[in-house]
């Protein structure tokens, strides 16, 4: 996962770059260093240096700010959902985890909801891996300034969420996460959409 961001992040810095050569350049050099194990504090430098060298152009300005924005907006959820997925593929692996160990030391109707927790895993898995990669597409489509089509990302998203909230209440009472995965999503989708149509006005 830390490798795919690292990609994400040298992609994003290549586009903001000033000249295609340079681009190239990261690339090339993220290599050497993914293969020194820093090639996540590279790409979050070359994507910072990309940042610092574009505000004086008009192009490269907005890329920036649309950039910004899509981090500020999509990047925490996007890793929450992610370290989900290694949670759950975790869970998938070993049939151990510190909620369902919880629960089978319960009453029967504990050990009867972990027996659910445990067959839902593979939908949760799946879901959270849709909404963690729609998060990250979110970022890349409104540093492009594509927001028609990360409106339609982060409305497949809200299905998404509904669909994880549904499970999530049949598991636990858990209002934090039902505001994350009901509640971010559609707030997502309508800021989405209010940036497309100011854009397009």
């Amino acid at each position: 996962m830390r490798h795919r961001l690292a990609l994400f992040l040298v992609a994003c810095a290549a586009r903001c770059s000033r000249h295609p050569w340079m681009g190239e350049a990261m690339r090339a050099e993220f290599h050497a260093a993914q293969e020194d194990g820093r090639g996540l504090s590279f790409a979050l430098g070359c994507l910072w240096a990309s940042l610092a060298a574009v505000p004086s152009e008009r192009r490269g300005a907005a890329i920036a700010i649309r950039l910004l924005v899509g981090l500020v907006l999509a990047l925490p959820f996007a890793i929450l959902e992610i370290n989900g997925v290694r949670l759950s593929v975790q869970f998938l692996a070993t049939g151990q985890n510190h909620y369902y160990a919880s629960l089978m030391q319960g009453d029967e109707a504990q050990q009867a909801l972990a027996a659910v927790y445990r067959q839902a895993t593979p939908m949760i898995t799946l879901l959270l891996a849709m909404m963690g990669l729609s998060q990250l597409a979110l970022i890349g489509l409104m540093a492009w300034g594509r927001h028609d089509i990360a409106a339609r990302v982060a409305q497949c998203a809200v299905v998404a969420g509904l669909v994880m909230a549904a499970i999530i209440l049949r598991i636990t009472a858990d209002n934090v996460a039902l505001a994350i995965y009901a509640g971010v999503p559609a707030v997502q989708w309508w800021l989405v959409r209010w940036m497309n149509t100011r854009t397009t006005v």
